[in-house]
């Protein structure tokens, strides 16, 4: 079974620090456009975490955001110059991105 969290059309802006620390059966996540800021660990030790989608306004996405999310192998970020960041070593470190997740 696909489990999906998607805030829909909600006008969530921020996702708060440990926000979704260690969630077991997250699989897929999908952020709406009026998420500006991710804080640090937001989604640390998802391990069935596979593919996140950041909307285009995202500003902020904190350190180790992404750390231990050991299944994750898609972030897709719809903000150009926040996907050029994710994708350079220093991003990648600091969002606790292993070197196999894609960024798109």
């Amino acid at each position: 079974m696909k489990k999906t969290f998607s805030f829909g059309k909600s006008k969530v802006s921020l996702i708060g620090h440990a926000a979704f620390i260690g969630c077991k059966s997250l699989k897929e996540l999908k952020l709406p456009n009026s998420v500006k800021k991710i804080e640090g660990i937001a989604f640390k030790k998802c391990r069935s975490l596979k593919k996140v989608t950041i909307g285009k306004k995202i500003e902020s996405i904190g350190k180790g955001a992404f750390r231990r999310c050991n299944g994750l192998k898609t972030l897709k970020i719809k903000n150009k110059k926040m996907r050029k960041y994710a994708k350079s070593s220093k991003g990648r470190r600091e969002l606790g991105l292993s070197r196999s997740v894609v960024v798109k």
